[in-house]
């Protein structure tokens, strides 16, 4: 009852009054036309369906009358394949044509100011990309001592940032009262406010706009917020940042959301869980939370610190030809530590030389060092584990994200880390080897004094 309740409430904050917008287009010219049209909103950094039509055999279709707040939305056929669009109740037509894949690369705006300037300015900053990966291409082949070329270069990268600004700038002088204009004046003040600290931040953002809650910028405060506090500060700011938006329903669990899926995703382990406890489980639970959020929060706690791991879950090693169970390995030594990487991830590969190292030193009755693989090509795999020297056992199931071990850890993010005592009982999901080396020193010194 409690999220059928959300969902309505949800349904008609997206809802303005008086002035229905009308939301058509048409698909030409396509390999193959989807079925379906799907509208999202735009809910700080969530999407949240609020409509959906029929495409026709003609390729035309029609989201029929809307009553939307101001804001950006997303029109789409697929998890992946959507277009941004500006919805409100100054935007009352929208006519697109679509004539390839993917949409983003593929659309032409027939009729309506506010998305003809979105996608005017879209084009312009495709073209700035590619022109400053070339840019960067020919630094990257530029001898170092070539002094005068790598200055022209730094010029004609200047002169394109400039080209764009003042694109930009053009774009906004002629639709000065647009949601669009808005948006560009509030991402440059948040920009301007970033380097200064918390009170400009708190001077050039309103968390509680909708305006604002409907862009991505208003996740991107968010961000910016926690980017102008020290770590130690971060539950202080996230108490803060909550505090301010309790009134306002839809802003205040946008920001529960976004926060409890960032330290859920990346740690701090003790923040991710004083948010569940406080704003979840919590006296200031003001308002319930979503099916995805409760499902979130359950998943952590499965996989929390003193939580047990599942004995009899296989783990196939398809480099050594077998497959074990987490409980063989656990009950081998005093600690096992669960390194979770995958090929495409960087920041996994400069973990590597440590993670190495730290296997090579390791007592075996004391420490088994695992690396787990969210890999779903084992030639992928194959090659890393030879390009980084990983002597140690790997696991892969190859179902990547998705597969069986990756679920069972609930994995959201790489590198991750599990240290794992001899009776299944996890002890510390540490951030980076070095903490890991840390953590393992305080849990030996804990077994010496028993």
């Amino acid at each position: 009852m409690e999220q059928r309740t959300l969902f309505l409430v949800l349904s008609l904050t997206l809802m303005t009054v008086g002035h229905a917008q009308r939301v058509r287009g048409v698909f030409k010219s396509m390999p193959h036309t989807p079925d379906t049209v799907h509208l999202l909103a735009t809910i700080g950094g969530d999407l949240q369906p609020v409509a959906q039509a029929r495409i026709h055999a003609n390729g035309n279709f029609d989201l029929g009358k809307l009553d939307l707040e101001a804001g950006f939305y997303k029109l789409g056929i697929n998890d992946t394949d959507h277009v941004d669009l500006i919805l409100g109740p100054n935007e009352r037509f929208v006519d697109l044509e679509f004539f390839g894949y993917p949409l983003q690369e593929h659309i032409t705006v027939k009729r309506s100011a506010e998305n003809q300037a979105l996608w005017s300015y879209k084009t312009i900053s495709r073209s700035h990309q590619q022109a400053m990966a070339g840019v960067r291409a020919e630094r990257a082949a530029t001898d170092p001592a070539d002094t005068a070329l790598l200055t022209a270069l730094d010029r004609r990268a200047g002169q394109l940032d400039e080209g764009k600004a003042r694109e930009r700038q053009r774009i906004a002088s002629e639709h000065p009262d647009s949601y669009f204009t808005y948006a560009l004046t509030r991402d440059a003040a948040l920009m301007e406010a970033l380097p200064k600290g918390w009170y400009a931040l708190k001077s050039a953002v309103d968390l509680s706009d909708h305006r604002l809650l409907r862009s991505n910028l208003h996740a991107k405060a968010v961000m910016a917020f926690l980017r102008s506090s020290p770590p130690e500060q971060y539950a202080a700011t996230c108490d803060s940042l909550l505090s301010w938006t309790a009134s306002d329903s839809m802003a205040w669990c946008a920001i529960r959301t976004q926060l409890i899926t960032l330290f859920h995703s990346y740690g701090p382990d003790l923040l991710a869980e004083h948010l569940v406890d406080t704003y979840i489980a919590g006296p200031q639970a003001h308002y319930p939370a979503d099916e995805h959020l409760e499902r979130m929060v359950q998943e952590r706690l499965r996989v929390s610190i003193g939580a047990q791991v599942p004995v009899d879950l296989e783990l196939p090693r398809p480099l050594h030809g077998d497959t074990m169970t987490v409980g063989a390995l656990y009950a081998a030594q005093d600690h096992l530590l669960l390194f979770f990487f995958s090929s495409t991830c960087g920041h996994c590969h400069d973990e590597m030389p440590a993670v190495r190292a730290l296997a090579a030193e390791a007592d075996p009755l004391e420490l088994a060092v695992v690396g787990v693989s969210l890999d779903e090509d084992l030639v992928a795999l194959r090659g890393t584990v030879q390009e980084e020297r990983l002597d140690l056992p790997i696991v892969c199931d190859l179902g990547g994200w998705g597969g069986p071990v990756a679920k069972a850890f609930a994995i959201t993010a790489t590198p991750a880390f599990f240290v794992i005592d001899r009776t299944g009982v996890i002890r510390a999901k540490p951030f980076d080897t070095q903490e890991a080396r840390m953590e393992l020193q305080r849990l030996r010194e804990g077994l010496k004094t028993r």
